[in-house]
């Protein structure tokens, strides 16, 4: 499952600055990834397997940003 949320910006530069926090029962689902994504689709943030974070950040671009929220377990076989 993943979530995305998104913020359109008009400046230029604009200070951002958030948190979040997983409200969950079950501890196996509390840790998840969470990324921020600039309008050009490049990652400019990211904290994996975190049950909460803090994060800040200047644009650098108008447009739209994301803001996307990951619990997606993905397995690797060698």
């Amino acid at each position: 499952n993943f979530q995305t949320f998104y913020e359109d910006i008009q400046e230029d530069s604009l200070y951002i600055r958030g948190a979040y926090f997983v409200g969950s029962s079950s501890t196996s689902n509390k840790l998840i990834d969470f990324f921020i994504v600039n309008p050009k689709n490049k990652v400019i943030f990211s904290k994996r397997k975190a049950e909460e974070g803090i994060f800040r950040f200047n644009t650098t671009m108008p447009g739209r940003y994301s803001f996307v929220f990951s619990n997606i377990k993905v397995c690797h076989h060698l």
